[in-house]
């Protein structure tokens, strides 16, 4: 079964369902199944807007062409990860040693501020976009390492692919976003079902 992608303006938005940090930046592909999948990030900019939603930066950085190529790589990089675990594929050494290069990096250390009579978080460091990608890559760490792996499930309604971690009590979760492409997937199926229910035509003999 075919679904049609969603408006132009909705392609492009970023997505916020996996549950974690690292699905996250995953989901910044989205129709990865389709002939031609959809490119969240396609600039400097969209980088930048995305840690800013995702809340791994305080303050808009400027983001250089080499660590938009170092983010795609790094998503990619635990797309293939994830998916092999969840597939019980041997996972990709190169892979491994992607992330953990990344994870070594250094992130910003808290500090507090006095300002207005009151005390504000700050984290100063000077490669945000590069420190951001570090704690990006150590949630990864943490996923991939622990039973939390095997909650980590794509989301049931085809050609979205939307990875996530179900969170559920009963473990039962199948969609990435139930406002989303449950409820997408449940009227196809329901006006599928009505279709299949209609009495054919007689035609005359």
């Amino acid at each position: 079964m075919r679904l049609e992608q969603p408006a132009a303006d909705d392609l492009y938005s970023f997505r916020f369902r996996g549950g974690c940090p690292c699905l996250n930046l995953v989901a910044t592909v989205g129709w990865r199944s389709a002939s031609k999948p959809v490119e969240r990030l396609r600039s400097t900019s969209d980088l930048a807007d995305w840690l800013i939603a995702v809340q791994l930066v305080t303050v808009r950085p400027k983001v250089m062409p080499d660590e938009l190529t170092s983010a795609r790589r790094l998503r990619e990089a635990v797309y293939r990860l994830v998916m092999a675990t969840m597939k019980h594929r041997l996972p990709n050494p190169n892979d491994i040693a992607l992330i953990n290069r990344w994870s070594r990096i250094p992130q910003p250390v808290p500090t507090l501020k006095l300002g207005d009579g009151l005390l504000h978080l700050q984290e100063k460091t000077p490669q945000p976009t590069r420190a951001a990608l570090s704690v990006i890559a150590r949630d990864a760490v943490l996923l991939l390492g622990s039973k939390r792996i095997l909650r980590v499930k794509e989301c049931a309604r085809p050609d979205c692919t939307l990875l996530f971690v179900d969170a559920s009590r009963s473990g039962r979760r199948r969609w990435c976003s139930m406002d989303a492409c449950g409820n997408r997937a449940k009227t196809v199926d329901y006006r599928r079902r009505l279709k299949g229910r209609e009495v054919p035509t007689k035609t005359p003999a």
